[in-house]
């Protein structure tokens, strides 16, 4: 606010009235002011400085300048003009602040403008052919990101990655595919999002981002071509459970091995399990070890994975667990994963860089911190934007700390090695059993002391694949789009999703906490008048008798002090 050539800064408000004090402050200045409910300004105590109009003046006409910038698409220099001569305006200030020394903070507020939201892909993939929007910050060069558009069967997508970025990594074996972000621009336009990410010293690195208007075959054909291009050193490729993105990566990378992530199928699972025993607690016993050992089933070889899960569910009914809950999950696991999917994509055996979690946390992180449901491209674009620069920043610490230090760095962590220790032994212990003598439940029981107890715990996740496994050809979303009126989506609602929903609803419900004013640090503090008898701070809390510490005991002997023998 500004009155009588000082600038003030609000404190805070007490009915209809609001309290300022004087910008400069830190300078210990003690002005004070009152605004009254009239608009009519009172000085409460006067400044140690004289009155600085022409500072005000500057303020005020740098404020609109700003303003306009960030909200005008018209020329800096323009607006300037029409500002500094516009009658009645800021003619003075304009002597005093010109265009060179306004044209950085104008430019600073330009970059909050973002262009208009594009009417589609074709669009927004000319506006970044020819711009130098979104660009990778190194040092003192800007990066290009956007690298290309891919059309086919009249649908669009575009394919982004940061060269430098790949060029650090090195070689790129394994690569762990994501398609389940859908962004809703504009409330009715669907977005879906494709990323892929690949474990690097223990850290997981996005290399390619990609935004397509639909989630076809043709289209994922074209994105895995030009990926193949550019990457053709992968031989593990790490997917969702749908036949769509299998089979256009199978065409691509005939050469390649595509499996299922383990970790769609352990959430899957664990979502499942959730959902049955609406979390009523963490299972224990036998049964614990049953949920264990079907949590590892892909971990064998698909050629025994149908036998190990009879020999399995036979176990659990010797052992008197096969509870209503434990078939329920039995049928699950048998309809939507071993038939739907198919125990070849499935199984991950002799392929351990397939069951790290890193990525999963690393996609889970992604889409807790990003709503993309209230996301514009221009938005998401720039969440990309961002997450590349710090990718490529944090890579390079890590090279330059392991250039410059003789010291072994772990590489991955005690979780983990556990994890891959576990799984290593009970390979070694299939290995070793003759061909018509192997038991995959021997196998399972081993291999099932690699599912911590926090991978147990765990909240479900967003998004279930067990929709993916219900549709061949057309993918699942994490991000559900309302439609109302619908009756083939109502039939489909579990238990956990009315309890989610009835908890979202409170949360919205629940009233907003008022934030108070901040305190009055620049008023006097009265001084406290301290008693005679009694020195300051000797009680914590003087409506509370005060302790018996300060009544004075004089010294005796040991010998003088009568004890007591009842």
């Amino acid at each position: 606010m500004y009155a009588n050539g000082y600038k003030y800064w609000l404190a805070y408000r007490k009915g209809y009235s609001g309290y300022y004090r004087c910008a400069r402050y830190k300078v210990n200045c003690p002005g004070r002011c009152m605004v009254s409910d009239d608009g009519s300004t009172q000085t409460s105590t006067p400044h140690n400085h004289p009155p600085e109009t022409d500072r005000v003046a500057v303020d005020r006409f740098r404020k609109i300048l700003t303003r306009r910038a960030a909200t005008e698409g018209t020329d800096l220099h323009e607006i300037y003009l029409e500002e500094a001569t516009r009658s009645g305006g800021h003619a003075e200030a304009a002597l005093l602040y010109t265009f060179v020394q306004a044209e950085s903070c104008m430019r600073k507020a330009r970059r909050k403008l973002l262009p208009m939201e594009p009417s589609g892909m074709a669009e927004l993939g000319d506006i970044l052919e020819g711009s130098d929007l979104f660009r990778i910050h190194c040092g003192n060069s800007r990066d290009a990101f956007y690298q290309t558009a891919v059309r086919a069967e009249g649908e669009m997508a575009l394919v982004l990655w940061h060269k430098r970025t790949l060029g650090a990594v090195g070689r790129i074996d394994t690569l762990f595919l994501d398609s389940s972000l859908v962004v809703c621009a504009n409330g009715s336009s669907k977005y879906h999002i494709l990323m892929g990410v690949t474990a690097w010293q223990d850290k997981c690195v996005p290399v390619i981002y990609s935004v397509m208007s639909a989630k076809t075959f043709a289209i994922f054909a074209r994105i895995f071509s030009y990926i193949r291009e550019q990457l053709h050193t992968i031989t593990l490729i790490l997917t969702e459970p749908c036949s769509v993105i299998h089979s256009a990566l199978a065409v691509n990378f005939p050469e390649a091995t595509i499996k299922v992530y383990w970790f769609h199928y352990v959430t899957a699972v664990l979502d499942h399990h959730n959902g049955i025993s609406m979390v009523a607690g963490t299972a224990d016993g036998f049964t614990n070890s049953a949920l264990r050992m079907l949590l590892v089933l892909p971990l064998l070889p698909a050629e025994h994975m149908n036998s190990a899960f009879e020999a399995l569910k036979s176990w659990m009914d010797r052992k008197h667990i096969l509870s209503a809950n434990l078939r329920n999950i039995c049928d699950y696991v048998n309809s939507h994963w071993l038939t739907t999917v198919g125990s070849e994509r499935l199984s991950l055996f002799d392929h351990t860089r397939g069951t790290t979690s890193t990525p999963n946390d690393f996609l889970q992180k992604f889409r807790d911190e990003n709503d993309f449901q209230k996301q514009s491209l221009w938005q998401l674009l720039e969440t990309w934007t961002q997450l590349a620069t710090k990718q490529y920043v944090i890579i390079n610490k890590h090279i330059r700390k392991m250039k410059s230090s003789s010291k072994s760095f772990r590489t991955k962590s005690k979780a983990h090695l556990v994890q891959e220790e576990a799984i290593r032994k009970a390979t070694e212990l299939w290995r070793e059993m003759p061909e018509n003598g192997k038991d995959p439940l021997l196998f399972l029981q081993a291999c099932s002391h690699c599912i911590s107890n926090d991978m147990l715990t765990k909240r479900p996740s967003k998004g279930s694949s067990e929709t993916e496994m219900c549709k061949h050809s057309i993918l699942s979303e994490r991000t559900i789009v309302d439609q109302s009126g619908s009756q083939t989506d109502s039939q489909h609602v579990t238990t956990l999703d009315i309890v989610k929903t009835s908890q979202s609803h409170k949360s919205e419900i629940a009233p907003s906490r008022e934030v108070e004013p901040p305190p009055l640090v620049f008023f006097h503090k009265l001084r406290q008048v301290e008693s005679s008898g009694i020195k300051t701070g000797m009680f914590h809390n003087q409506t509370e008798p005060p302790p018996l510490v300060p009544f004075g005991i004089e010294n005796h002997t040991l010998s003088q002090i009568p004890f007591s023998t009842s």
